[in-house]
C-alpha cells in the first residue's frame, strides 16, 4: 500500500472517530436522544455500522477464498491444510463482524426490559441499530 493511500485511510479514520462528537453541547442534556442533532448523528454512525456488518465480512471472507484457492493451486496437501484453517478463520471473524451489533442490539434491549426505568437511550440505539427506521 502506498503512503499516500495509508494517509488517506488514516484522515477518513480520524473523521470516523471525530464526527460523531461533533454535537452540540447543549443537546447533551436529560434528553439527548431526542434531539434531532444527535439523531442525525446517530443515523450517520447507523449506516456505517450497516456498512461495515454487510461489506467487510464479504471481503474477509473473499480474500480467505482466494487464498484458499491459491493452495489448491499449488497441490501440497501441507499448504492445502494451512490454507483451509485460514478460511475458515476468515469465515468465522466475518460471521462474528456480521452478528456483533445484532448481539449488542439485542444485549440493550433484555436490559432495558429488565428494569423498570424506560430510558431515552432508546431512541439512540433504534438510530445506531436501525438507521432506517429512525
Amino acid at each position: 500500500m502506498t503512503t499516500n493511500k495509508k494517509r488517506y485511510i488514516k484522515y477518513l479514520l480520524l473523521i470516523l472517530l471525530i464526527l460523531p462528537l461533533t454535537v452540540n453541547a447543549e443537546a447533551v442534556a436529560e434528553n439527548m436522544c431526542a434531539k434531532e442533532e444527535v439523531q442525525n448523528v446517530m443515523r450517520f454512525v447507523g449506516y456505517i455500522i450497516m456498512f461495515i456488518k454487510l461489506f467487510v465480512p464479504l471481503i474477509i471472507i473473499g480474500q480467505g477464498a482466494f487464498i484458499f484457492y491459491n493452495g489448491v493451486k499449488v497441490g501440497k496437501e501441507d499448504e492445502l491444510k494451512k490454507c483451509t484453517q485460514t478460511l475458515g478463520k476468515r469465515i468465522l471473524t466475518g460471521v462474528i463482524i456480521m452478528l456483533l451489533p445484532t448481539i449488542i442490539d439485542i444485549a440493550l434491549s433484555t436490559v432495558n426490559d429488565w428494569t423498570n426505568y424506560q430510558g431515552e437511550y432508546e431512541t439512540c440505539t433504534e438510530c445506531l441499530f436501525h438507521p432506517n427506521n429512525c
